[in-house]
């Protein structure tokens, strides 16, 4: 120890109590250590107690653990270690039983056999990185495992009780309290319903209503439509009748999903192998209403989206992003932004296809050959069909660009080869806006006028996917538990009736097929034949078993769809989920799931490319 300078006080104090005085642990003892005073930004001499900024040299003594009647000190007790992939590689230390901490997996020290994978394109590699680049909500995923609103047990609505009629107390549901209830009552209410509903109404008056459940919770009890798949092996199984599927309406909220359907037959490209081409041949990138740094905290890619997008510069090409907003992803990665008013691409894309033809610099010859209805999309675009000339003059004020930018941007894109990205998927421009169908049909017929395909020439969507032959697992295949439920289904011989055939709820038109029914549409998965619901000749749902559903405030019908879940129309609802929330609060029964890092199984989440990820972090329930 250094000798005390004149005014310095010598306090020691032991790194056991320096931590705990900082408020960062209470917990230990430490031999030989002298009780020091607390530490803060001032410290207090213990003989005066009085303040003073009088600098102050601290012995920090090497601390020796004790352990008292067989327990350590709660620092020092044995953590477990495992990998997890929600959305990407993961590492979580365990004590207890509980998650302590999320981690980025560090591959050439803890997995040798991961091998990274690169990309070389115009003499520049790209690496990926020697540690996973999780999102940050995942690396803070503890804190939703361990969330005050987790649901432990299975619990019931207290007003609530099997029978239907008076015992259903609907208008209640979303206002009343739960109770506590066993596993063994949960299933016998299950049970009883099921069959009462079944007897009484049909096998079709059962339905899953919503079975995504996203890739938070664990999927072998409880997500990804397992619920409509056993429901359906049930009701075949005993009565010889399936029960009524859900269905997502063909809406032009839809956007990609409409549009790259009535284009080219399929909502996007197939991305696959794409980055590599981009990176290769691609001139120009135009970020349409899209953000490279798009759900980063969320997404699969985590951090890597944007290390691209920042690679794509490296490689000299021109990243231009249209979008309303600076987002992150343009300030951090684009060349040049391009403000557009919202819902106004259409416009801004029909003045392009005009330059395109005014001045004749689009690819007649694979117009000619890969694509048919040029002419009549022409005819539009020139004023033929409606009198009005879609030119930049007449967009500019429309779509907030000026004339000279349009004209700008149209021979830039006819001059190189461009692609259009969105960052994770979908992007602003063909998202979930009122006749966000149209953008996604014209950005198509742009692309097939510039040759659509062709080296450089693509529709980057889905990023992850783009990644073309590197893969982070394999397949699960069959693993998949509603895959295994179908399998039996066909073993057993039991078969269905045909889509057309089969009642179908519309899961977007929830509210106005429950208070206002019958309602008409179309779906997404086919577009040609028209669906009632009900069904002629069907009684409508009575029961619901759904997972995780959202459709409670960020669907169709806002409020309207919380009005419909409080109609007695429902003589049962069954939720599981992880937390108490959305849907969850309008049930009659509710059963727990377990979040994807606690269970110790196979995961068969399909954001992430159906992997095998083992998994050992058993959940804790409280008492």
């Amino acid at each position: 120890m250094e000798e005390k300078e004149e005014g310095q006080e010598v306090n020691k104090i032991s790194r056991r109590e320096f931590i705990k005085s900082a408020g960062l642990v209470i917990a230990g003892v430490a031999a030989g250590g002298v009780a020091g005073a607390g530490i803060t930004s001032s410290l207090k001499p213990a003989e005066t107690g009085e303040t003073t900024t009088t600098p102050q040299t601290i012995e920090v003594i090497k601390e020796v653990p004790v352990v008292t009647e067989g327990v350590l000190p709660s620092y020092l007790e044995p953590e477990e270690t495992h990998v997890c992939q929600i959305q990407h590689m993961i590492q979580y230390d365990t004590k207890n039983g509980k998650i302590i901490r999320g981690r980025r997996v560090h591959y050439n020290k803890e997995y040798p056999d991961f091998k990274p994978w690169t990309i070389t394109a115009r003499g520049k590699t790209f690496t990926a990185p020697l540690k996973s680049t999780p999102p940050a909500y995942y690396l803070a995923h503890r804190k939703r495992a361990d969330s005050p609103n987790r649901v432990f047990f299975p619990m019931k609505r207290v007003d609530w009780a099997p029978g239907g009629g008076a015992n259903v107390n609907a208008q209640n549901r979303g206002v009343s309290n739960y109770v506590r209830i066993s596993w063994d009552e949960a299933a016998s209410l299950i049970a009883g319903e099921l069959k009462r509903i079944a007897d009484t109404y049909g096998t079709y008056s059962i339905g899953p209503m919503y079975g995504g459940g996203h890739d938070e919770g664990h999927n072998v009890p409880g997500s990804h439509g397992i619920q409509e798949t056993f429901m359906n092996y049930w009701a075949l199984s005993e009565y010889g009748t399936g029960i009524t599927r859900h269905e997502t309406p063909a809406t032009s909220a839809s956007g990609g999903q409409m549009g790259g359907r009535y284009v080219q037959g399929n909502d996007y490209e197939n991305n696959k192998g794409v980055l590599g081409d981009v990176a290769e041949n691609c001139d120009m990138l135009l970020m349409w209403s899209g953000d490279a740094e798009a759900k980063a905290w969320r997404y699969p890619l985590g951090m890597t989206q944007g290390m691209w997008h920042r690679w794509f510069g490296e490689l000299g090409i021109k990243r231009v992003t249209l979008s309303p907003d600076l987002n992150l992803g343009a300030s951090l990665y684009s060349d040049k932004w391009i403000p557009v008013l919202p819902s106004t691409d259409s416009a801004l894309m029909c003045a392009i296809a005009y330059t395109w033809i005014k001045e004749g610099t689009f690819d007649q010859a694979y117009l000619d050959t890969h694509t048919t209805g040029f002419d009549a999309w022409k005819a539009y675009v020139m004023g033929d069909e409606d009198g009005t000339p879609k030119t930049p003059a007449w967009a500019s004020p429309i779509c907030g660009v000026s004339t000279w930018t349009i004209k700008a941007l149209a021979r830039a894109w006819a001059s190189q080869r461009t692609t259009i990205g969105y960052g994770r998927s979908g992007g602003g421009a063909n998202g979930r806006s009122i006749y966000s169908d149209n953008p996604a049909r014209i950005q198509l017929y742009l692309l097939a006028m510039q040759g659509y395909g062709g080296p450089g020439k693509h529709q980057m969507y889905y990023m992850q996917s783009a990644i073309g032959g590197a893969v982070q697992a394999p397949s699960t295949g069959g693993v998949s538990p509603a895959r295994k439920w179908s399998s039996m289904m066909g073993d057993e011989g039991l078969k269905t009736l045909s889509r057309k055939e089969i009642p179908s709820f519309p899961r977007g038109l929830f509210g106005d097929a429950v208070l206002n029914p019958p309602v008409e549409y179309y779906s997404v998965s086919d577009q040609f034949t028209k669906l009632t619901y009900p069904m002629p000749g069907f009684e409508p749902v009575h029961m619901i078993w759904g997972t995780s559903a959202s459709y409670t405030g960020s669907m169709q019908w806002g409020h309207g769809v919380q009005k419909a879940m409080q109609s007695d129309t429902f003589e049962c609802i069954v939720h599981q989920c992880m937390y108490l929330e959305d849907a969850m609060v309008f049930s009659d029964i509710i059963l727990p799931i377990t979040t994807a890092e606690e269970q110790p199984d196979v995961n068969t989440t399909t954001d992430i490319y159906n992997s095998i990820t083992m998994r050992k972090a058993p959940i804790v329930p409280p008492k």
